[in-house]
């Protein structure tokens, strides 16, 4: 994914010019913008598009709660839903320890880019790339466990572009509970 710059202030001529479009004046005032008609709303959305901006439109209309609007922006961003991921590894998990799953993050741009470059057939378009990672702290074999957990997803139709598995050896455990603070007061079994 190339990224560039929206406003170049390095540039006095450019940035003069850009200043006075109407992107900059909406990022100047807060991304929240209350329009009193449907048609004004309508056409903001349309020279943002025009402008090469993504535009989501949410209806809060029947938002009672902060939850529902977590629940309208992860499903407007095509943020995973990982509800259903628990109860599915939970019976490969939970004969050898405990896990902790930690918020999803979206792909590094190496990831997107060799998406692009090696396109799934089960990438949609518009599809963003996330990364999710499951810690587990237990005993048994790794190797047996990650077959188990990949057998897991897939019987429940959730089909992950790559899954993959780090091992942390005892040199290595303080840099994993950072990253998995549930699991670090876990005895090894």
């Amino acid at each position: 994914m190339v990224r560039t710059v929206v406003f170049d202030p390095t540039e006095r001529d450019l940035f003069d010019d850009q200043r006075q479009r109407f992107d900059w004046t909406l990022l100047q005032t807060g991304f929240v913008f209350r329009y009193a008609t449907r048609f004004q709303l309508d056409s903001a959305c349309k020279r943002l598009t025009d402008l090469g901006y993504l535009v989501l439109e949410l209806d809060a209309q029947e938002w009672t709660c902060v939850e529902n609007m977590h629940t309208a922006f992860a499903a407007s961003m095509s943020f995973p839903d990982l509800s259903a991921l628990d109860p599915v590894i939970a019976p490969v998990l939970g004969e050898i320890g405990r896990w902790q799953i930690l918020d999803p993050a979206l792909a590094s741009e190496n990831a997107v880019h060799f998406r692009r470059e090696n396109p799934s057939p089960r990438q949609q378009p518009g599809q963003q790339l996330w990364d999710v990672f499951v810690g587990v702290r237990g005993v048994g074999d790794a190797m047996i466990l990650g077959e188990e957990v990949f057998h897991a997803v897939e019987q429940a139709g959730m089909h992950f572009e790559q899954m993959s598995q780090i091992l942390y050896n005892n040199g290595y455990q303080e840099a994993a509970f950072e990253k998995y603070q549930e699991l670090s007061d876990f005895p090894n079994g």
